[in-house]
């Protein structure tokens, strides 16, 4: 059979020849025919590629878009585990005073109207583990309320040292009871801060009591420091217990975290109280620190602005 007519077309992909095709003619066909021919072929062809080069475009973008919902997913997951462990946490440990609660009651529900000593021991067990949930109840709402902007500050100015005074009278037989000694070293009169008397309060509170939580058992001590400078009041409270390891530092304010290393030591809290005292210092412009070392104490600082008289 005789070949009257050859057609070579190549295939280019991205500059890059990635084919040929072959169009073999055997009947006889005028020039100008052939012409007509080739030039339907391109056009199918360069439609072909045009719809290629769509593809991938839309390849591209959607590989794009995959890319940023899994970042989405990613960034979900951060916001969504402290949350979910908070409530884990939360949940596990509202089950033994609960069990306490139940056991006391099955106790008293044995016992003789005449048991006086023995309805006093249940009805102290009982109102113990109540005042847990009561506090656990309290430190949640009160952090809804700070985590919510508009949430005002009574803000004044504050005689620190009274401040401080409160807390170590509030907490002085709470440390005694422990053998801890608890002691302010620093000026008899320090300069007025500018901020929420009530909420100050609760941060040396919490961070005080947090001290006598962790010092040692038997003969440790929780020291509360102050210095000034014309701008901030610096405040340090340190303890010389157990003290956290350095992979926990950057957590210890999340919501609800504790270490895994004292989660079983002595009472465990709630795990909310340096969170709330985080973002009531936030919240008065100041910042806090802690500084820890495991077995050789914990230091917790954090600065207030002074007050001046025109604010």
């Amino acid at each position: 059979m005789q070949l009257w007519a050859v057609l070579l077309i190549p295939l280019v992909v991205i500059s890059t020849i990635t084919g040929i095709i072959l169009l073999l003619r055997h009947q006889r066909v005028r020039l100008h025919q052939l012409s007509t021919e080739k030039e339907t072929l391109q056009h199918r062809l360069a439609a072909v590629l045009d719809h290629e080069k769509q593809l991938v475009s839309e390849t591209s973008a959607l590989q794009y878009q995959i890319a940023r919902l899994g970042d989405q997913q990613k960034q979900f997951a951060s916001i969504y585990e402290p949350y979910a462990n908070f409530i884990h946490n939360i949940s596990h440990d509202m089950r033994t005073p609960l069990q306490s609660i139940q056991t006391t009651l099955d106790n008293m529900a044995k016992c003789g109207l005449d048991e006086v000593g023995l309805w006093r021991q249940h009805h102290a067990i009982v109102a113990d583990e109540v005042q847990w949930f009561a506090d656990l109840i309290q430190k949640l709402s009160q952090l809804s309320r700070l985590e919510t902007p508009e949430t005002p500050l009574v803000r004044e100015s504050v005689n620190l040292n009274s401040v401080i005074e409160y807390a170590i009278m509030t907490l002085g037989e709470a440390a005694e009871t422990q053998d801890i000694e608890l002691r302010y070293q620093g000026p008899d009169r320090l300069p007025r801060v500018f901020g929420d008397r009530q909420s100050l309060r609760q941060v040396l509170i919490n961070l005080v009591q947090n001290g006598i939580k962790y010092a040692k058992a038997e003969g440790g001590e929780v020291v509360v420091s102050v210095e000034a400078d014309e701008k901030c009041v610096y405040v340090h409270i340190a303890d010389d217990g157990i003290g956290i390891a350095a992979d926990v530092l950057p957590k210890i304010f999340d919501t609800a975290y504790r270490a895994p290393d004292v989660r079983n030591f002595r009472r465990k809290g709630s795990g909310l109280g340096l969170a709330i005292t985080k973002r009531i210092i936030e919240q008065h412009g100041g910042t806090i620190q802690v500084q820890s070392q495991l077995h050789e104490g914990t230091t917790f600082s954090f600065d207030l602005p002074l007050y001046l008289p025109e604010q």
